[in-house]
């Protein structure tokens, strides 16, 4: 069961329910972080508009939250689709102040039973931050290189391989 609170203040910055008004500066803050990672934007497709495009979209389909600073300004997204974590990003300015892990904590609380996150092997300060937040890899998926970590319950069921063969739980 999913928990719904619509807003949560968190010292400096305040989590929320994204709408479509916020898409741009989410969009903002996923491709600065994405570039900060080391991404080869423009080669992978992560444009501004792409972006944009894609987020107007999964707003329909997923859960996005974001953590919201003074006049509007976006710290950082988490974007849940069923069980598992597909965004979570922080305004690479402002990396290193907790944002990340309120964020995932967040994601945590609204999926008591667990989350799955897939994971390039090479995004080692990805793949650090979720193992520090009780996440474990449960092992490979999609592609060469991306594997699949897990936090609670869902941890022992992708080990025993009765979720390794669904794209969302």
């Amino acid at each position: 069961m999913t928990a719904t609170f619509d807003m949560v203040m968190s010292q400096d910055a305040t989590f929320r329910r994204a709408t479509s008004e916020d898409v741009p500066g989410l969009a903002r803050t996923y491709v600065r972080s994405q570039e900060r990672a080391g991404a080869a934007a423009d080669r992978n497709g992560i444009t501004l508009g792409a972006v944009t495009q894609w987020m107007r979209k999964a707003l329909l389909l997923d859960e996005i939250w974001m953590l919201e600073r003074e006049f509007g300004e976006v710290a950082g997204l988490v974007a849940v689709t069923g069980r598992e974590l597909d965004v979570l990003d922080v305004e690479p300015n402002l990396r290193g102040r907790g944002y990340g892990s309120r964020l995932v904590e967040m994601a945590k609380r609204q999926r008591p039973g667990g989350l799955i996150a897939r994971v390039s092997a090479h995004r080692v300060e990805a793949r650090r931050f979720l193992f520090h937040h009780g996440f474990e890899v449960t092992g490979p998926t999609r592609g060469v290189g991306v594997e699949t970590l897990a936090w609670g319950p869902m941890r022992s069921r992708w080990q025993r391989g009765e979720a390794r063969d669904r794209s969302r739980i």
